[in-house]
């Protein structure tokens, strides 16, 4: 029954030390590059909506030029 406590214990000990290794690992290297992600992902955003304004602008010339060209 003592070895098997002591066993125990080790067991306890490494999933505790692997779980701090995995811990680390988040907060050290995952979180970070999920923050760049998220400012990567709002930037294209970005573009994306500016993209969109200048197309309904090219839109409205296009139907501008058709208007005066039907006249």
């Amino acid at each position: 029954l003592n070895q098997s406590e002591v066993l125990d214990e080790k067991q306890v000990k490494q999933l505790e030390d692997s779980l701090a290794s995995a811990e680390k690992e988040v907060e050290d290297h995952l979180r970070p590059r999920l923050h760049d992600m998220v400012q990567q992902e709002a930037a294209q955003r970005r573009l994306l909506t500016r993209i969109n304004l200048d197309i309904d602008s090219i839109m409205a010339d296009i139907a501008n030029l058709q208007n005066i060209n039907s006249t």
